[in-house]
């Protein structure tokens, strides 16, 4: 009879309207804390995308010239914003033959017209939320023929002295320009540079170099682009190092005689000389007749001197 009893009551109890309710309220709880915990993940995935997001920015500042009839490809780039990228022609035309791939950016093809510096507006737009778009304008030019073979024309550097300001620019013809310059074998002195862009060497050299070897090497901006380069060797000389010899050094001569002697100096950066002496003044002292560069050297060709003792001296071209 208990057994029965029992029985009948966890039946009737697991069924009954109070039951029911309870079991109703834990799976209303349940279902809240589901929901709680699904729309906290959609805030916090949300919030993600905006706070990780940086400024979008185009990097592509210019395009390569192309030529008719032959393969073109470059690729535009970005930084910034949320990856993958999404590009558009939004103003301008491509030149037949040429297209521009939406996800990668890259602008391929074989043009069959040519351009003249035509301008096309790209823009670029990210995956963040919002979406972030960024727009540039290019030139892009085709031309019908290949350009010039590109050339060097610069053949030697001039010396410069440490603690002078030095300047010297490289020089190349043909190719496309605008061209690119680099250092690729050597090191410049110290305190010495090289910009890129126009190909010239300044500064103010703070050591020394006796002959250093330097290869510099030019690109154009054609398709495909043409590079050269060239070996030149590079000397600063020490400010404190310089020295003038004469020859002869010891010479017999009557008070009438003329003595034509050559004086020498080690710096080649350019000097001025002149002429003294005692017992003497002016014309009498001893007369310069030119001078010329000669390897790493001033060589005086004359100078004529008269009586007295008679000095050389140098001062350098500032």
């Amino acid at each position: 009879m208990h057994g029965f009893y029992f029985y009948v009551s966890r039946f009737a109890g697991s069924h009954s309207p109070r039951f029911r309710r309870r079991k109703w309220c834990r799976d209303q709880v349940a279902i809240g804390l589901l929901a709680a915990l699904v729309a906290l993940t959609g805030c916090t995935s949300t919030s993600t995308d905006l706070t990780s997001s940086v400024t979008l920015a185009i990097t592509t500042t210019s395009l390569p010239t192309g030529q008719v009839g032959t393969a073109y490809s470059t690729t535009l780039a970005a930084t910034g914003g949320k990856a993958p990228y999404k590009w558009v022609l939004t103003s301008g035309a491509l030149p037949a033959g040429l297209t521009l791939n939406p996800s990668t950016g890259a602008i391929t093809g074989t043009p069959t017209e040519t351009a003249s510096a035509t301008i096309l507006t790209v823009t670029v737009t990210d995956s963040s939320i919002p979406a972030q778009s960024k727009s540039v304008s290019l030139s892009l030019t085709i031309s019908s023929s290949a350009p010039a073979p590109l050339a060097i024309t610069t053949t030697s550097l001039p010396n410069g002295q440490d603690g002078n300001a030095y300047s010297a620019t490289l020089a190349a013809t043909g190719g496309t320009t605008p061209y690119n310059w680099s250092v690729s074998s050597g090191t410049l002195p110290a305190g010495l540079s090289l910009n890129a862009a126009t190909g010239a060497i300044t500064g103010t050299p703070t050591a020394t170099a006796s002959a250093t070897p330097l290869t510099f090497t030019v690109s154009d901006s054609s398709l495909p682009v043409q590079t050269k380069s060239i070996n030149l060797a590079l000397t600063i000389y020490s400010s404190n190092g310089l020295s003038v010899s004469v020859s002869p050094q010891n010479a017999g001569l009557t008070v009438t005689q003329t003595l034509s002697l050559t004086p020498t100096t080690t710096d080649s950066a350019g000097v001025n000389w002149s002429v003294s002496g005692s017992g003497c003044s002016g014309a009498a002292c001893g007369t310069l007749l030119g001078h010329q560069p000669y390897g790493s050297r001033r060589h005086l060709h004359r100078a004529e001197y008269g009586r007295g003792l008679h000095h050389h001296s140098q001062q350098r071209d500032e």
